[in-house]
């Protein structure tokens, strides 16, 4: 059967789903990946059939404001998105008439899609599954800074509703749930352990556990410098141009007995953060998965791949959200055991030092990251997720 797999310009939601499309195609499956231009080769060295979104500077623009903290901006812009995309998409789907959608839950133009043309969904799931169901309480402050935005913003997204049903004949999601779009089949890359309130989902969300596929290897990088005990710090791929953080950082573990490995992002500028202590290396990327194996902590900002990463590993964790989906992630974290969380606006070097000293000296947080590892990996993984996909789309309707 043929799918149209549409996701997100965000590694954290490409990196678990590409073991996926390789399982499809080991299975028959023919599977067009549409995403943007940069993401070509990763998916056409598996064989699929890969489709670029239009390039566009007001496409980037919107992409932008969809990565940020703002639940109201966020929201608006993925509708924005889809207002931009729906044309090439609806084309796209007329001539090659898929059997079913893929698309990643923050991308809303798929259930539209969906909808109009009368295709079976598949949700894939990157983070945990927060809808009405399971969304953890909000402090009152926060929820009233939500519920504010969306009102000032209620106009435009009502005014985007009738410009997609006017012309293109779909129907956009309400505000709240446009930042998750679910499926008739929900592939979620967690354990149903780690999943918030997982009792009220249903046997249509299958938890696969991560993901991993092939990385790029690093022959460059120095681990023959690494001194245990070592420490691993990054803020992710998108939000890391954060330098006061980083020279924090620095101040914190000059004195560290071990090695503090930095990856600050594409987005710092490294040279201008000054010269780090000896006992760091601090390098715009660094092979992730690799450098997980050779350290006794991860100070993150509990992004959903990060933390399963770590936990894999059996790393535990000292976690800075800095919103949304990363507040959810790093309460469960701190709910199991298997870490400390930090608020990001206390972080300074004092803070960072005693969090982290504290962390490396109770056993019990090692012991629970090392019990949640075993838990992942003896998930399905590719396999059960490729498995129950082909299951769903050969059921008969």
């Amino acid at each position: 059967m043929k799918a149209l797999f549409l996701n997100i310009p965000a590694s954290g939601h490409i990196n678990p789903t590409l073991p996926v499309i390789s399982a499809l195609l080991q299975r028959g499956e023919e599977v067009i990946c549409v995403n943007a231009e940069n993401q070509r080769a990763a998916h056409e060295k598996l064989g699929a059939r890969f489709v670029a979104y239009p390039d566009s500077p007001e496409l980037q623009r919107r992409t932008t404001q969809a990565s940020g903290a703002n639940f109201a901006v966020a929201a608006l812009a993925f509708l924005q998105i889809a207002e931009i995309l729906l044309p090439d998409l609806i084309a796209l789907i007329e001539h090659e008439r898929p059997d079913y959608l893929i698309y990643d839950s923050l991308a809303c133009w798929g259930p539209m899609l969906a909808r109009r043309f009368h295709l079976p969904t598949v949700a894939s799931v990157t983070m945990f599954v927060i809808n009405r169901q399971t969304m953890p309480r909000l402090p009152s402050p926060h929820f009233a800074r939500t519920l504010l935005g969306m009102l000032r913003r209620a106009p435009q997204y009502r005014r985007i509703n009738l410009s997609l049903r006017q012309r293109y004949a779909v129907v956009a999601p309400t505000p709240p749930d446009a930042l998750m779009n679910l499926g008739q089949l929900n592939i979620v890359f967690t354990l149903r352990a780690l999943q918030p309130k997982a009792e009220t989902l249903g046997d249509n969300f299958v938890f696969v556990g991560p993901s991993f596929g092939q990385r790029p290897h690093d022959p460059d990088f120095p681990f023959d410098q690494m001194r245990r005990p070592a420490l691993y710090i990054a803020l992710g791929t998108i939000d890391n141009n954060h330098p006061d953080f980083y020279r924090a950082c620095f101040a914190a573990f000059a004195d560290f007995s071990g090695t503090v490995v930095l990856a600050a992002g594409k987005n710092t500028d490294i040279a201008a953060l000054g010269t780090p202590p000896p006992n760091f290396i601090v390098r715009p990327f660094v092979p992730q998965l690799e450098v997980l194996q050779h350290v006794d902590a991860f100070i993150t900002h509990a992004g959903m791949n990060s933390v399963h990463e770590a936990l894999y590993y059996g790393v535990p964790l000292l976690v800075l959200p800095r919103h949304g989906e990363q507040d959810v992630v790093a309460r469960q974290v701190v709910a199991r055991g298997a870490g400390l969380s930090l608020d990001h606006r206390r972080v300074n070097a004092e803070t960072l030092r005693t969090r982290t000293a504290r962390l490396l000296a109770a056993p019990g947080y090692k012991t629970q990251a090392a019990q949640l590892g075993a838990a992942l990996r003896n998930g399905g993984g590719a396999a059960q997720a490729a498995e129950a996909i082909i299951q769903f789309t050969r059921r008969p309707s």
